[in-house]
């Protein structure tokens, strides 16, 4: 009782941190990201990973994520916003970024099937 209790308290404070975060746009500073290195996580059996190469191309354009695959052509995915320095989220999307000037970083995505975890390469366009 007492975890679940410290767990939604620590749910709060990230709530309450995230929404009164600034709002700056991502597409400033990056307007195309690349996934490589991938990483996937089965959420019921830790044990069970994958590792794999994924070239999905993240879009961001006022404020949106964009997503396209060699095999899907680009869609409209959600509304970015930055909930700290380097830290945005998109739906079930956390982005972290090391520096806005390597334009490097990850995606994770968190469903309640898996966890995955991708490598970005991101430019201007």
């Amino acid at each position: 009782m007492g975890r679940r209790i410290e767990l939604t308290g620590i749910l709060t404070i990230v709530l309450l941190t995230s929404s009164a975060a600034s709002s700056q746009s991502l597409s400033k500073r990056f307007t195309l990201c690349v996934e490589g290195e991938s990483l996937v996580v089965s959420n019921q059996k830790l044990s069970e990973v994958r590792r794999f190469h994924s070239t999905q191309i993240h879009r961001f354009e006022q404020d949106r994520v964009y997503l396209s695959t060699s095999t899907r052509s680009e869609y409209y995915y959600n509304i970015i916003k930055e909930v700290e320095f380097g830290r945005f989220v998109a739906g079930h999307k956390t982005y972290i970024f090391d520096s806005y000037q390597s334009g490097r970083g990850s995606v994770i995505h968190i469903d309640n099937l898996e966890t995955k975890i991708n490598s970005l390469e991101c430019r201007k366009r």
